[in-house]
Order: C-alpha cells, then sequence, then structure tokens
C-alpha cells in the first residue's frame, strides 16, 4: 500500500510519547485511544478518503482503515484483482495440498490480511526464501516490493480474502485475538507442513542451548497439542504468556527439541526449507554429535544418520 504518511514524524510522535517504536500492542492502544476516530469516521462518510485521513492524522494507511473500521465505518466497494501486480494460483489451498498447508503456516505466522490484501513481508536477509515463497503462491519472475528493512509480496483479491477469513480463520489484527487456527482441516501429512510454516514464521532456535521457541495463541496451542501429543514428546518444554491477548511462546527444550525439529523438517520434503534456520539446527546436531560431555551425544549422532533433509532442501543464502 503506497504511504501518505510521514514515517520520521510518525516514529518521533511515538517516541515523545514514550511508546515503544517495535511494540504493536502499544503502538496499536495509542493510535486508537489518542486520535478521534469518530470524527475522522464523518469526514469519510463526507467523501474525504483514507489517503486524505491519513495525510492529516498523520498514520498509515492500514492503522487508519483498521481504525475506521473499528468504529463501525462502512467502507466504499473496493476491488483490486486487476491491478495485482503478483499471479496467486489458489490450487494448493483449494482443495489443501502439503505445499498449501506450508504457504498457509507462514501467513498465520508472518502475514497480514484485511478484505482486499494479503502480505507477508521477510527481513532482507531472507529475500531468496521469499521470492521462493512467493513462487509457490504462483508469482514467477515478479519484483518483490522493497521497503527499508525488508521485502514485501502482497496480492488483491477480495473473493481471495473473504474465502481464507471464512474457511481458516486467517484474521487481520491477529495480534490482538486470541484465534485458533482450524488444525482439524489439516491431515496428519499436511500438519508438519503447517507447522513449519509457523515456526520459520514466527520461530528461532537458540545459537547456543538445545532450544527452540514459536509463538502460538493460547487456543491454538491447546488444539495442537492434542495433535502432537502422540507424535513427539513433550515432556521438556515451557510455556510463557507473553502478550494480553493470550499470545504464547513454547519453548521446546532437549529431547522436545530434537524430536519436534526432526519432526518438522523430515516430513516436508516437498518443499524448500528457510535456511538460516535449518543450518543452524545442523551446527547444534554436531556440536552435541561431536562433543564429550553432552547428554544428548547418543540421540545427535542418531538424528544425524536418520535426518532426511540436505542443503539441497534449502533456499539459497
Amino acid at each position: 500500500m503506497p504511504k501518505f504518511h510521514d514515517e520520521e514524524k510518525l516514529k518521533q510522535l511515538l517516541i515523545d510519547n514514550n511508546i515503544p517504536i517495535n511494540d504493536a500492542v502499544k503502538r496499536g492502544k495509542f493510535y486508537r485511544e489518542n486520535f478521534d476516530w469518530v470524527s475522522y469516521k464523518k469526514d469519510y462518510e463526507n467523501g474525504e478518503s483514507i489517503k486524505d485521513i491519513c495525510i492529516k492524522s498523520g498514520l498509515s494507511y492500514d492503522t487508519v482503515r483498521t481504525n475506521l473500521k473499528r468504529v463501525g465505518t462502512t467502507f466504499k466497494e473496493f476491488k483490486r484483482e486487476k491491478k495485482s501486480k503478483y499471479s496467486f494460483n489458489s490450487k494448493n489451498l483449494f482443495p489443501m495440498t502439503n505445499i498449501g498447508a506450508y504457504l498457509i503456516g507462514w501467513l498465520y505466522s508472518d502475514g497480514s490480511i484485511n478484505d482486499y490484501r494479503i502480505s507477508l513481508s521477510l527481513s532482507k536477509k531472507d529475500k531468496t526464501h521469499l521470492r521462493y515463497i512467493a513462487d509457490l503462491f504462483g508469482s514467477k519472475d515478479k519484483e518483490l516490493n522493497e521497503h527499508k528493512l525488508c521485502y514485501e509480496y502482497k496480492f488483491y483479491s477480495v473473493d481471495l480474502c473473504k474465502r481464507l477469513k471464512d474457511e481458516l480463520n486467517l484474521l487481520d489484527r491477529k495480534s490482538y485475538k486470541n484465534f485458533e487456527i482450524p488444525f482439524m482441516k489439516f491431515t496428519d501429512e499436511q500438519l508438519p507442513y503447517l507447522l513449519l510454516g509457523l515456526f520459520e514464521g514466527d520461530g528461532s532456535i537458540s545459537k547456543d542451548s538445545l532450544s527452540c521457541s514459536f509463538l502460538i495463541t493460547e487456543k491454538s496451542w491447546k488444539s495442537l497439542k492434542n495433535r502432537l501429543s502422540n507424535k513427539i514428546d513433550l515432556s521438556h518444554i515451557n510455556i510463557m504468556v507473553i502478550s494480553n491477548y493470550k499470545l504464547l511462546r513454547i519453548d521446546f527444550m532437549g529431547i522436545s527439541y530434537y524430536e519436534f525439529l526432526m519432526y518438522i523438517y523430515n516430513n516436508t520434503l516437498e518443499v524448500k526449507v528457510l535456511s538460516r534456520k535449518f543450518y543452524r539446527f545442523l551446527r547444534q546436531i554436531e556440536r552435541s554429535a561431536n562433543g564429550t560431555t553432552s547428554h544428548y551425544k547418543k540421540l545427535a549422532v542418531n538424528i544425524r544418520c536418520t535426518l532426511n533433509r540436505t542443503l539441497n532442501d534449502v533456499t539459497e543464502m
């Protein structure tokens, strides 16, 4: 979406009001409580555009539209299917395939959706993998949108956004909702692909210890835990609530760490994986397998021998 606001001015406004720039929850609360959205709603109903309100409020397009919707604004009909820079092939999603489950995992974790647009942004160091994901969606040979800190893939379709929301519970402003991912709609074969997308989008692997983590809502975790309990050892996990909206950080340690990562990496051979996370996992295996004091030396040696994925299965650095 084009920028109609002064980004530096908005950043300074947050700093002046002691709002952490990287804290989406506090930013959202500040925008809700410190701008007259009822008046802006009247301006919109009297003929002003969202662009006009962006310019005079200093806020971004998405922020203005989200808050106008919150106060009951009825938007003018908006369709952008013919203006999309990219194509979008939904054959992997309807009906769901393994590749489709992987893509949806990314959208649940790191994607954004509203009534007419789907977007996915990755840091510049992950440009190659975003290019790969865009190609899986069907956007061959199209340039990604470059921003200051990231690259972005986005696609416009009112009908597709509605279907993803209605059938798969993809939500806008999901950071503020304890929503539930409908795991029951994914088969046992598709589940590790979905988890791989979730983990690559919102997960991390420790550099120094045998641990990894990813973010998921409380409702989603309850559903997922039932699916995972007979597939991997969940005895070495730690759960931390990290927001008022029941967003959880699930930490896998020791044997749970190894079994979780083996589950998602060994059972997703139809897609290439994000290179930097997979390389870190390989280094952890080698460190434990070659160490003299590691409690998991024998397990790591066995994992090294049974890991199905190779470096040919990752996107290039």
